[in-house]
């Protein structure tokens, strides 16, 4: 398990965007990597380009600034936002790695002011080379725990590794939840727990919950008194997996806090 190797944030001059900014940063300098801060100006040669879908190079160039500022005034000196005359999804995809932690808000500003990030958060964790956060105040403001999916699968083991991570980085406690509709797990399945038994971390308290219910039900229950909700973007068994497209996008419409999508 290693510390991602940047940290690319999304913004677009957004209340959203201006925490994810601040969740971006906070990341970057509790793992000690790079931060890059994307303002994504629009590609003028796409067919579908419109002032009302993009900000263009002027306003693009101004959101840079003010992500510069806040930067600087939240103590984040030496980090700058740079302006790409691309479309969002595109240079946050683009900018994406295997290794990178890629940040955005879960709403942007609306039509008529430029960019919608709401639209942009959810091709970007489908589509992102690593992990994807989606920031979004939690319900309850004081929630310190971070709360994993787990089905024993390869996408559960590396959202399990991001969610160990993050809760050892910032001291906090992991709730494991593995939930399914048929009942307790089953003979033969690869064992939900076998990701947390396997590794080491003495300062990371860690909860096992197992539950019957709907996978996306159990997490967005969950949410509401979690930090950061962490789920598997890969494929799963038809019955009864955590984790998978539709059960990630369902957990990014619905969770109340910020939720990370592992690839």
């Amino acid at each position: 398990m290693t510390a991602p190797s940047r940290v690319v944030v999304g913004f677009d001059g957004s209340p959203p965007a201006q925490q994810a900014l601040t969740w971006g940063a906070e990341a970057a300098e509790r793992h000690h990597v790079p931060l890059l801060v994307l303002v994504a100006a629009g590609d003028p040669g796409y067919g579908g380009y419109s002032p009302l879908v993009v900000p263009g190079r002027a306003k693009a160039e101004e959101w840079a600034a003010l992500a510069h500022d806040l930067l600087v005034a939240s103590g984040h000196e030496g980090r700058t936002a740079v302006a790409v005359d691309q479309l969002p999804q595109r240079a946050l995809v683009d900018a994406s790695s295997p290794t990178s932690l890629v940040v955005v808000g879960a709403r942007g500003h609306g039509r008529a002011s430029g960019v919608v990030l709401g639209s942009v958060s959810q091709p970007v964790a489908r589509h992102a080379r690593g992990p994807v956060v989606v920031v979004r105040p939690p319900r309850d403001a004081d929630a310190r725990r971070i709360v994993v999916g787990l089905d024993g699968s390869p996408a559960s083991e590396r959202a399990l590794d991001l969610a160990l991570r993050e809760a050892a980085a910032d001291d906090r406690p992991l709730t494991a939840i593995h939930a399914c509709t048929g009942g307790a797990h089953r003979a033969g399945d690869p064992p939900p727990w076998r990701g947390i038994d396997e590794r080491r971390f003495p300062g990371v308290p860690v909860e096992r919950v197992e539950v019957v219910a709907a996978p996306c039900e159990a997490l967005v229950a969950a949410s509401g008194s979690a930090h950061l909700v962490v789920v598997g973007a890969g494929h799963h068994r038809a019955v009864d997996a955590l984790v998978g497209g539709s059960v990630s996008q369902d957990v990014l419409r619905e969770a109340r806090c910020s939720v990370a999508v592992v690839p």
